[in-house]
Protein backbone atom coordinates (compact mmCIF):
# COMPACT_ATOMS: atom_id res chain seq x y z
CA UNK A 1 0.00 0.00 0.00
CA UNK A 2 3.07 2.71 0.79
CA UNK A 3 3.62 2.42 -3.12
CA UNK A 4 -0.08 3.24 -4.52
CA UNK A 5 -1.11 6.53 -5.11
CA UNK A 6 -3.75 5.94 -2.12
CA UNK A 7 -2.05 3.94 1.24
CA UNK A 8 -4.97 2.54 3.28
CA UNK A 9 -5.07 -0.52 5.43
CA UNK A 10 -7.60 -3.20 4.36
CA UNK A 11 -9.79 -5.57 6.68
CA UNK A 12 -12.93 -8.10 5.57
CA UNK A 13 -16.09 -6.98 7.21
CA UNK A 14 -16.29 -10.23 9.23
CA UNK A 15 -16.56 -9.21 12.99
CA UNK A 16 -12.98 -11.74 13.59
CA UNK A 17 -11.01 -9.11 11.16
CA UNK A 18 -8.68 -7.40 12.58
CA UNK A 19 -7.34 -3.85 11.14
CA UNK A 20 -4.91 -2.12 14.12
CA UNK A 21 -1.68 -2.65 13.66
CA UNK A 22 -1.24 -2.62 17.64
CA UNK A 23 -4.35 -5.47 17.35
CA UNK A 24 -2.44 -8.39 16.50
CA UNK A 25 -0.84 -10.83 19.21
CA UNK A 26 2.39 -10.60 16.91
CA UNK A 27 4.51 -7.92 17.37
CA UNK A 28 6.34 -8.37 14.45
CA UNK A 29 3.07 -6.74 12.93
CA UNK A 30 2.87 -3.57 14.24
CA UNK A 31 6.68 -3.11 14.21
CA UNK A 32 6.01 -3.57 9.96
CA UNK A 33 3.21 -1.60 9.93
CA UNK A 34 4.55 1.31 11.72
CA UNK A 35 7.30 1.49 9.48
CA UNK A 36 5.12 1.65 6.33
CA UNK A 37 3.11 4.49 7.18
CA UNK A 38 5.93 6.30 8.30
CA UNK A 39 7.93 5.87 5.30
CA UNK A 40 4.71 6.66 3.32
CA UNK A 41 4.49 9.95 5.71
CA UNK A 42 8.48 10.97 4.79
CA UNK A 43 7.54 9.86 0.76
CA UNK A 44 4.94 12.89 0.70
CA UNK A 45 7.55 15.47 -0.81
CA UNK A 46 8.60 12.74 -3.95
CA UNK A 47 4.34 12.00 -4.17
CA UNK A 48 3.32 15.53 -4.26
CA UNK A 49 5.78 16.45 -6.88
CA UNK A 50 4.77 13.66 -8.68
CA UNK A 51 0.71 14.26 -8.76
CA UNK A 52 1.60 17.63 -9.71
CA UNK A 53 3.42 16.51 -12.59
CA UNK A 54 0.48 14.53 -13.60
CA UNK A 55 -1.46 17.73 -13.60
CA UNK A 56 0.55 19.53 -15.77
CA UNK A 57 1.56 16.96 -18.10
CA UNK A 58 -0.63 13.80 -17.94
CA UNK A 59 1.78 11.54 -16.92
CA UNK A 60 0.51 9.40 -13.96
CA UNK A 61 2.25 8.59 -11.45
CA UNK A 62 1.87 4.81 -11.05
CA UNK A 63 2.03 2.85 -14.89
CA UNK A 64 2.61 -0.22 -16.63
CA UNK A 65 5.92 -0.75 -17.70
CA UNK A 66 4.91 -1.08 -21.15
CA UNK A 67 3.71 2.42 -21.52
CA UNK A 68 7.12 3.40 -20.83
CA UNK A 69 8.80 0.50 -22.76
CA UNK A 70 5.99 -0.50 -25.68
CA UNK A 71 8.37 -1.41 -27.80
CA UNK A 72 10.32 -4.02 -25.42
CA UNK A 73 8.53 -7.52 -25.29
CA UNK A 74 9.85 -7.83 -21.66
CA UNK A 75 7.78 -4.84 -20.51
CA UNK A 76 4.47 -7.13 -20.96
CA UNK A 77 5.57 -9.77 -19.42
CA UNK A 78 5.96 -8.05 -15.49
CA UNK A 79 2.41 -7.49 -14.34
CA UNK A 80 3.36 -7.44 -11.03
CA UNK A 81 5.45 -4.58 -11.04
CA UNK A 82 5.20 -0.48 -12.46
CA UNK A 83 7.04 2.76 -12.24
CA UNK A 84 6.51 4.62 -9.28
CA UNK A 85 6.85 8.15 -10.20
CA UNK A 86 9.77 9.17 -12.18
CA UNK A 87 12.50 7.60 -10.34
CA UNK A 88 11.41 4.20 -9.01
CA UNK A 89 10.21 0.79 -10.13
CA UNK A 90 8.10 -0.90 -7.44
CA UNK A 91 7.37 -4.77 -7.49
CA UNK A 92 5.95 -6.06 -4.72
CA UNK A 93 5.29 -9.32 -3.42
CA UNK A 94 1.88 -10.74 -4.19
CA UNK A 95 2.75 -14.38 -3.13
CA UNK A 96 2.21 -16.27 0.05
CA UNK A 97 5.73 -16.83 1.64
CA UNK A 98 7.25 -20.32 1.45
CA UNK A 99 6.82 -22.22 4.95
CA UNK A 100 9.95 -23.73 4.90
CA UNK A 101 12.49 -20.60 4.02
CA UNK A 102 9.57 -17.96 5.00
CA UNK A 103 10.82 -15.91 1.95
CA UNK A 104 8.51 -14.80 -1.33
CA UNK A 105 9.53 -14.54 -4.53
CA UNK A 106 8.85 -12.31 -7.18
CA UNK A 107 9.89 -11.79 -10.85
CA UNK A 108 11.36 -8.34 -11.61
CA UNK A 109 12.35 -7.52 -15.19
CA UNK A 110 14.82 -4.03 -14.77
CA UNK A 111 15.03 -1.68 -18.18
CA UNK A 112 18.49 -1.07 -19.56
CA UNK A 113 20.91 0.67 -17.43
CA UNK A 114 21.98 0.39 -13.94
CA UNK A 115 19.67 -0.25 -10.80
CA UNK A 116 19.70 0.10 -6.67
CA UNK A 117 17.64 -1.72 -4.24
CA UNK A 118 15.92 1.30 -2.84
CA UNK A 119 16.48 0.43 0.18
CA UNK A 120 20.11 -1.66 0.81
CA UNK A 121 21.70 -0.41 -1.72
CA UNK A 122 22.25 -3.68 -3.48
CA UNK A 123 23.61 -2.97 -7.62
CA UNK A 124 21.84 -4.78 -10.25
CA UNK A 125 22.16 -4.92 -13.88
CA UNK A 126 19.26 -4.63 -16.23
CA UNK A 127 17.20 -8.07 -17.09
CA UNK A 128 15.50 -10.41 -15.05
CA UNK A 129 16.31 -11.21 -11.44
CA UNK A 130 14.60 -13.56 -9.24
CA UNK A 131 14.30 -11.25 -5.63
CA UNK A 132 13.25 -13.18 -2.29
CA UNK A 133 12.23 -11.01 0.76
CA UNK A 134 10.11 -11.51 3.99
CA UNK A 135 7.00 -9.31 5.24
CA UNK A 136 9.70 -6.86 6.03
CA UNK A 137 10.93 -6.42 2.52
CA UNK A 138 9.45 -4.44 -0.31
CA UNK A 139 11.07 -5.00 -3.73
CA UNK A 140 11.91 -1.08 -4.53
CA UNK A 141 14.59 -0.33 -7.11
CA UNK A 142 15.81 3.50 -8.25
CA UNK A 143 17.27 3.82 -11.67
CA UNK A 144 20.79 5.27 -11.80
CA UNK A 145 20.89 9.08 -11.33
CA UNK A 146 17.89 8.75 -9.55
CA UNK A 147 16.79 11.78 -7.15
CA UNK A 148 14.48 11.23 -4.14
CA UNK A 149 13.30 13.35 -1.44
CA UNK A 150 12.01 12.67 1.35
CA UNK A 151 10.41 14.28 4.30
CA UNK A 152 11.31 13.28 8.10
CA UNK A 153 10.67 10.10 9.57
CA UNK A 154 8.29 10.90 12.26
CA UNK A 155 5.66 9.14 14.40
CA UNK A 156 2.77 11.04 13.64
CA UNK A 157 3.14 14.44 11.69
CA UNK A 158 1.05 16.88 9.78
CA UNK A 159 1.47 17.35 5.71
CA UNK A 160 3.37 20.96 6.13
CA UNK A 161 6.30 21.36 4.30
CA UNK A 162 9.25 20.24 6.03
CA UNK A 163 11.80 22.27 7.30
CA UNK A 164 14.25 19.16 7.15
CA UNK A 165 14.93 17.10 3.99
CA UNK A 166 16.43 13.85 3.17
CA UNK A 167 17.34 13.49 -0.40
CA UNK A 168 18.40 10.03 -1.45
CA UNK A 169 21.15 9.90 -4.45
CA UNK A 170 21.74 6.94 -6.79
CA UNK A 171 24.96 7.71 -8.60
CA UNK A 172 25.91 6.81 -12.06
CA UNK A 173 24.22 9.09 -14.38
CA UNK A 174 23.43 12.36 -14.91
CA UNK A 175 19.74 13.43 -13.83
CA UNK A 176 17.42 16.43 -12.94
CA UNK A 177 14.33 16.39 -10.67
CA UNK A 178 11.64 19.31 -9.29
CA UNK A 179 10.40 19.46 -5.95
CA UNK A 180 6.90 20.84 -5.87
CA UNK A 181 5.10 22.58 -3.22
CA UNK A 182 2.73 24.82 -2.43
CA UNK A 183 0.29 26.11 0.25
CA UNK A 184 -2.21 23.85 0.26
CA UNK A 185 -4.41 25.79 -1.92
CA UNK A 186 -4.08 23.97 -5.50
CA UNK A 187 -2.02 26.75 -6.90
CA UNK A 188 -0.85 25.42 -9.90
CA UNK A 189 -4.58 25.97 -11.33
CA UNK A 190 -6.31 28.89 -8.78
CA UNK A 191 -4.46 31.60 -7.12
CA UNK A 192 -2.07 30.59 -4.38
CA UNK A 193 1.68 30.60 -3.15
CA UNK A 194 3.78 27.83 -4.90
CA UNK A 195 7.64 27.17 -5.59
CA UNK A 196 10.21 24.76 -7.33
CA UNK A 197 13.33 23.70 -5.95
CA UNK A 198 15.06 22.20 -8.55
CA UNK A 199 18.50 19.62 -7.89
CA UNK A 200 20.79 18.41 -9.97
CA UNK A 201 23.27 15.30 -10.49
CA UNK A 202 26.32 15.73 -12.56
CA UNK A 203 28.13 12.09 -12.85
CA UNK A 204 31.22 11.37 -14.35
CA UNK A 205 33.44 8.82 -13.84
CA UNK A 206 35.20 10.22 -10.29
CA UNK A 207 33.11 13.27 -9.86
CA UNK A 208 29.74 13.44 -8.44
CA UNK A 209 28.74 17.16 -8.79
CA UNK A 210 25.16 17.53 -6.94
CA UNK A 211 23.29 20.79 -7.00
CA UNK A 212 20.48 21.71 -4.77
CA UNK A 213 18.93 25.05 -6.62
CA UNK A 214 17.38 28.05 -4.22
CA UNK A 215 13.56 27.73 -4.29
CA UNK A 216 12.03 29.44 -7.41
CA UNK A 217 8.49 31.21 -7.04
CA UNK A 218 6.94 32.00 -3.87
CA UNK A 219 8.64 30.90 -0.89
CA UNK A 220 6.42 31.93 1.47
CA UNK A 221 4.75 28.71 1.29
CA UNK A 222 7.70 27.02 2.56
CA UNK A 223 9.80 26.89 5.88
CA UNK A 224 12.44 30.26 6.00
CA UNK A 225 15.37 27.70 6.19
CA UNK A 226 16.11 23.86 5.85
CA UNK A 227 18.40 21.39 7.22
CA UNK A 228 19.45 19.00 4.53
CA UNK A 229 20.85 15.78 4.49
CA UNK A 230 22.13 13.63 1.13
CA UNK A 231 22.54 10.52 0.88
CA UNK A 232 24.44 9.71 -1.83
CA UNK A 233 24.13 5.48 -2.87
CA UNK A 234 26.85 3.71 -4.85
CA UNK A 235 30.12 5.74 -3.70
CA UNK A 236 33.59 4.55 -2.52
CA UNK A 237 34.15 4.76 1.37
CA UNK A 238 37.28 7.39 0.48
CA UNK A 239 35.59 9.76 -1.31
CA UNK A 240 35.74 13.42 -0.31
CA UNK A 241 33.35 15.90 -0.08
CA UNK A 242 33.21 19.55 -0.37
CA UNK A 243 29.90 21.82 -0.36
CA UNK A 244 28.89 24.99 -1.04
CA UNK A 245 26.57 27.91 -0.54
CA UNK A 246 25.98 30.46 -2.55
CA UNK A 247 30.05 30.10 -3.86
CA UNK A 248 30.46 30.11 -0.23
CA UNK A 249 32.29 26.91 1.12
CA UNK A 250 30.97 25.07 4.51
CA UNK A 251 31.08 22.60 7.07
CA UNK A 252 29.60 19.30 5.98
CA UNK A 253 29.42 16.38 8.08
CA UNK A 254 29.50 13.38 6.54
CA UNK A 255 29.38 9.51 7.80
CA UNK A 256 29.83 6.63 5.46
CA UNK A 257 27.92 3.35 5.23
CA UNK A 258 29.97 0.41 3.93
CA UNK A 259 26.63 -2.02 4.03
CA UNK A 260 24.44 0.21 1.73
CA UNK A 261 28.01 2.11 0.14
CA UNK A 262 26.26 5.57 0.93
CA UNK A 263 27.98 8.32 2.30
CA UNK A 264 25.17 10.76 4.19
CA UNK A 265 26.42 14.42 4.20
CA UNK A 266 24.92 16.83 6.49
CA UNK A 267 24.79 20.68 5.28
CA UNK A 268 23.95 23.19 8.02
CA UNK A 269 20.86 25.28 8.23
CA UNK A 270 20.80 26.89 5.29
CA UNK A 271 17.73 29.84 4.57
Amino acid sequence: GVFSPIFRLHVTKTPFGERRPWGFDDARVLDVSRNAMQLRHALIPYLYSMSWRYAVTNQAPVRPMYQDYPEVDEAYHCPQQYTFGTELIAAPFTSKVDPDTTFSRIGVWLPDGDWYNFFDGAHYESGWHAVYGRLEDIPVFARAGAIVPLGPKVGWGGVDNPSEFDVMVFAGADNRFELYEDDGHSAAFRDGASCITRFEQSWQASRLTFTIAPADGDTTCIPSARTWRVHLRGVHADAQVTATVGGVSVNASGDYDADTETLTVELPEIP
